[in-house]
């Protein structure tokens, strides 16, 4: 990433890629590494998201929460593949655009951010970075 920096107008910037299936410890550090190529004045008005092992896997738990909702154990689904998680968030292993965004718009439904927060440290992690960026 190309440090960010000079007389820029920026009100939000969001920097979104995948964590994927890389390695859980080094989360942070690869957080920092990008945090770090920001100028001061980008910093402060710029949130990273950086879904672990897939976005599908915080909407596999709105769903899973919206399913079941006298649960109130934690389910870990960190040993599951992404293409099982795509399967039960879409019915497929590969959506297409149209029911991929029919699917997110129906789970969405059931968001619940501290609920969710509870559950996906990357996703407690976003919001917690969007939270201070909003009310700084």
């Amino acid at each position: 990433m190309a440090q960010l920096q000079g007389s820029l107008h920026l009100d939000l910037l969001f920097i979104i890629a995948d964590y994927d299936d890389w390695d859980i410890a080094y989360f942070n550090d690869y957080y920092n590494k990008l945090f770090d190529q920001l100028s001061a004045e980008c910093k402060e008005k710029t949130v990273i998201l950086l879904p672990v092992r897939a976005i599908e896997f915080w909407f596999w738990h709105l769903k899973w929460k919206h399913e079941n909702p006298g649960h109130t154990r934690n389910v870990s689904i960190d040993n599951k593949k992404r293409g099982e998680i795509k399967k039960q968030v879409y019915g497929t292993k590969k959506p297409y655009k149209d029911l991929s965004k029919a699917k997110v718009k129906e789970i969405m439904q059931f968001f619940d951010s501290a609920w969710l927060c509870s559950r996906s440290p990357s996703f407690n992690h976003f919001h917690i970075r969007f939270s201070k960026v909003l009310n700084p």
